[in-house]
């Protein structure tokens, strides 16, 4: 419903239909919305009249409902994460699928693929690129990115039995974290070394508790992840630091405050810096997704780049290089650390 009530705020854009096989689901949206038709069955839904298919599905359906959506003509936004399976061999199988499903769909019925990383599009990750561009922090080197966040009360129904979360490897969920790092680094990661803690603090939940990545990019540049969805931390955050060789940037946890360090000459400074998850500017609703403008802006660039034929702000490869490191992290991690290489799926478009 987050996506849906963004698409609403845009000219020229109706939602028409929905999918989803709970029927109190279907008619929540039916009650909010002036739909055309709420299905249970997403093969019948795709015959609907559509233009654009939003997969906000539970995680590991979106590589196989995005190809279906494509291989049916329609635009697709995929939510997070883009793959999903806790089988390794078969996480590597979707991510090839599906970048094969997008070239594949481009070259026949011009359908197009976009992944909804909405973090990117928080403001200050604007501001930072901002600097970088203007040569403020140097060549970036170095980040660090955490996403901590105790869902454990969404890990598990009412009646006891388990949700996805449970079992998904925290580090699954790195896209949050690294899709702004590697957008603002403007690389692509090569290798990955994954480690990971015990299942300690709720055993009812399979998934570790923390899982921490180092990943190597193309650039050389390195970039620690942490992610956890288990412990006990309130409130949950996001942690950005972002190194470069004249100066670094980095939030403040619990405040919403940055600060950064710069190089004048022979002189260094720290000073607070503009700090904010919304753009100032924003219109009216804009925060109807429910992560403050974010999606706005999202749904905006996804919709402009259809209008105007240009290529896609966050493609299906851009979406594989933040997504894959975190399925590789944990087969490292499964490995005892081993460093994995991380496939470039851009070899499809070149075939």
């Amino acid at each position: 419903m987050a996506h849906a009530n963004v698409l609403s705020l845009f000219e020229g854009v109706r939602v028409v239909a929905v999918c989803d096989p709970a029927p109190a689901a279907r008619e929540r949206a039916s009650t909010r919305m002036e739909l055309e038709a709420a299905y249970a069955d997403y093969d019948r839904f795709l015959e609907h009249n559509l233009d654009i298919v939003v997969v906000a599905s539970p995680p590991m359906q979106h590589a196989e409902q995005s190809i279906a959506a494509l291989r049916a003509g329609k635009h697709v936004l995929c939510e997070v994460p883009m793959i999903y399976s806790l089988d390794f061999d078969e996480a590597q199988r979707q991510a090839q699928a599906l970048a094969d499903a997008v070239v594949a769909a481009e070259g026949s019925t011009g359908a197009r693929f976009m992944f909804a990383e909405n973090t990117n599009y928080w403001w200050f990750v604007h501001d930072w690129q901002r600097r970088i561009d203007q040569g403020e922090l140097g060549r970036i080197i170095y980040a660090e990115v955490e996403y901590v966040h105790n869902c454990r009360s969404i890990m598990a129904h009412g009646d006891g039995t388990l949700t996805w979360r449970a079992s998904m490897p925290p580090i699954f969920y790195c896209t949050h974290s690294l899709g702004p790092i590697l957008a603002l680094a403007g690389s692509r990661p090569v290798r990955v070394v994954g480690h990971a803690t015990g299942t300690e603090t709720d055993p009812r939940f399979p998934a570790p508790d923390m899982e921490v990545a180092i990943v190597t990019l193309e650039n050389g540049a390195l970039v620690k992840v942490l992610c956890g969805f288990k412990v006990a931390r309130e409130p949950s955050h996001h942690y950005f630091s972002l190194y470069g060789t004249r100066g670094s940037v980095e939030t403040v946890r619990n405040q919403p405050r940055a600060v950064g360090h710069f190089t004048d000459g022979d002189v260094q400074r720290m000073s607070d810096i503009p700090f904010s998850y919304d753009h100032p500017n924003a219109p009216d609703g804009a925060g109807a997704g429910g992560h403050g403008t974010c999606e706005y802006y999202m749904i905006a660039d996804f919709l402009n780049a259809l209008r105007a034929d240009e290529p896609m702000p966050i493609d299906v490869f851009a979406g594989l290089d933040m997504t894959m490191p975190g399925v590789f992290a944990h087969e490292s991690a499964r490995r005892c650390g081993v460093p994995m290489d991380v496939p470039d799926y851009r070899a499809a478009r070149r075939r």
